[in-house]
C-alpha cells in the first residue's frame, strides 16, 4: 500500500528520490512515473548493483518516506 501512495504522489517523491540517489537525473527519476520496478532498475544501471540489491535499497528508502503519507493522508493532502 505505501509504494501504491508513493506512486499517487509521485511528483513530490520523485524530488526527495533524486536528492537521495544524486547520481540519478531528476528528469529520469519522475520519468519513472513512480513505478518500482522501473525506479529499480534504473538504480541499478545507475550504481552497478544487482537487481535485488537496488529493490532492497528502494524499499527501504520508500520506509524513511512512509511518515510523511501518514501525514499527508491525515492532512488531507493526497493528490
Amino acid at each position: 500500500m505505501i509504494w501504491q501512495d508513493i506512486t499517487d504522489q509521485w511528483s513530490q517523491f520523485s524530488e526527495q528520490a533524486s536528492t537521495r540517489w544524486p547520481l540519478l537525473r531528476p528528469a529520469d527519476v519522475l520519468d519513472t512515473g513512480g513505478d518500482f520496478h522501473v525506479l529499480a532498475a534504473l538504480l541499478a544501471t545507475t550504481y552497478d548493483l544487482t537487481l535485488m540489491e537496488a529493490e532492497e535499497t528502494v524499499e527501504d528508502w520508500s520506509m524513511t518516506v512512509a511518515p510523511q503519507i501518514v501525514a499527508n493522508t491525515t492532512l488531507g493532502q493526497v493528490a
